[in-house]
């Protein structure tokens, strides 16, 4: 997995594909790129898309995770970013204030509650 990247209409656009867990959470790769003052980056928010490939078994939950370092240990800075997936999968977004989430790289955390191995979840970042 690795984020596509590209600028549209002066924002910033990454996207990746996730395939779903089994009951387990599966992670985006590391979001290094929108660093509250990094990078060029000078907006104080982002939105995260997310679009289920398929009707989630049970739930699917949403969550923003942050790490201190590259690789390091992951800790949750908000539950249920979005609106829960509950048998439906239709396309939900979130915009996220930088502020009250600070953190040096961001993960997407889809934690799903059934077999969900065989559907995938667009993500995208838009800043």
């Amino acid at each position: 997995m690795s984020w596509s990247k590209k600028t549209e209409n002066g924002m910033f656009i990454a996207e990746e594909t996730v395939t779903l867990a089994d009951t387990s959470t599966a992670y985006t790769s590391e979001i290094d790129f929108i660093k509250p003052s990094n990078n060029g980056f000078e907006k104080e928010y982002f939105t995260v898309v997310t679009d289920p490939s398929a009707n989630p078994a049970t739930t699917l939950d949403v969550n923003l995770v942050g790490v201190d370092e590259s690789g390091g240990t992951k800790f949750t800075l908000k539950s249920t970013l979005v609106t829960q997936y509950n048998g439906g999968n239709a396309v939900a977004a979130a915009v996220i204030d930088m502020k009250a989430y600070p953190a040096p790289y961001y993960y997407i955390a889809l934690v799903s509650g059934g077999n969900d191995s065989s559907a995938t979840c667009n993500v995208k970042i838009i800043v």
